[in-house]
């Protein structure tokens, strides 16, 4: 038993734990439950497209999480930039091989 570690206040630490194990559960139940509803918007834009084809359905939500830029604004109009710069023999078009 040499791996065990001692903690100040055990109680504090497990019962820490047993409040995170409860809010990954719930986690769980939210998610799976916006999944259901997700699904059940696809089917009713799905029958009403049945019965009017031109009719666009609102986009009031979004299908999990937005994803943060990579890449703060400029960077990339910079790295361009410099690889088009630094292409050899710019007499002739660039090809998308010489890109690197």
């Amino acid at each position: 038993m040499e791996n065990t570690v001692e903690y100040e206040r055990p109680n504090t630490v497990s019962g820490l734990n047993a409040k995170r194990k409860e809010l990954t559960k719930l986690l769980g139940k939210i998610t799976a439950e916006a999944e259901r509803v997700r699904t059940n918007i696809k089917h009713i834009d799905a029958c009403v497209a049945l019965f009017d084809p031109t009719a666009k359905p609102p986009t009031t939500y979004h299908d999990g999480f937005i994803p943060r830029h990579t890449a703060p604004k400029g960077h990339l109009k910079r790295f361009i930039l410099t690889q088009l710069r630094e292409l050899p023999n710019r007499s002739q078009p660039a090809r998308s091989r010489a890109l690197g």
